[in-house]
């Protein structure tokens, strides 16, 4: 056998064995994070465990968009549209004077002219919200933005 095979397969063998040992070590280590810490430095890898990993404020709200929330929300608000229309169309936006903003998502035109008028905002089935002038006898389908 050449020699340099020789030098060769013996230090592939004995860099075998001692990741062989670490690893090892690693599994036998009972800390989470001292054992990826040490799975980490047998792969070589620089990155400390983040520092997310486990933290509460990320993960106490996780998952809880579902839930029913101990208050209870209201089944509509009443606010003024600020500035003016004379209808509304498929994709318009609606600044209200509460801040919010609203999308409309319903394909039929609402015609109606109006400046600052007051307007309600109600939940409709399946997650949905209707807005009406009140006084008209027409709603029209809209999406929360902000």
């Amino acid at each position: 056998m050449k020699p340099y095979l020789l030098v060769i397969s013996t230090l592939l063998f004995s860099s075998n064995v001692f990741a062989e040992k670490t690893l090892q070590e690693c599994i036998d280590t009972d800390n989470d994070i001292e054992r990826l810490a040490c799975y980490d430095s047998i792969f070589n890898q620089s990155r400390t465990p983040s520092s997310n990993f486990g933290s509460k404020s990320s993960s106490n709200n996780f998952g809880s968009e579902r839930l029913k929330s101990t208050t209870p929300s209201p089944d509509f608000i009443n606010a003024r549209v600020v500035g003016e229309f004379n209808y509304l169309k498929k994709g318009d936006k609606i600044v209200l004077d509460n801040g919010q903003i609203w999308k409309v998502t319903d394909s039929v035109t609402y015609r109606q002219k109006a400046s600052n008028p007051r307007v309600k905002i109600s939940r409709s089935i399946m997650g949905s919200y209707l807005l009406e002038l009140p006084g008209v006898n027409k709603r029209v389908k809209v999406t929360r933005v902000k």
